[in-house]
């Protein structure tokens, strides 16, 4: 699920995995890990990107909508 999340937040920052990391202060290995599922991302961090994307004004329906189809 994090790999999705995180795929789907830098696209709608419209963010190159380089940038993000930079966003992020992670490197692009660990993006890239994430997003190919190697990794998670923790419960902390990703509520971090949720409030990147908000000063990035990215609407965030747009963001976590997919997490809550069952």
């Amino acid at each position: 699920m994090t790999k999705q999340f995180i795929r789907r937040a830098r696209s709608l920052m419209g963010c190159t995995i380089d940038k993000f990391a930079e966003l992020t202060n992670v490197s692009p290995r660990t993006v890239y890990r994430w997003e190919k599922g190697e990794n998670n991302a923790t419960g902390d961090f990703v509520l971090f990107i949720i409030k990147l994307c908000l000063k990035q004004g990215v609407d965030i329906k747009n963001l976590v909508s997919f997490l809550f189809i069952f």
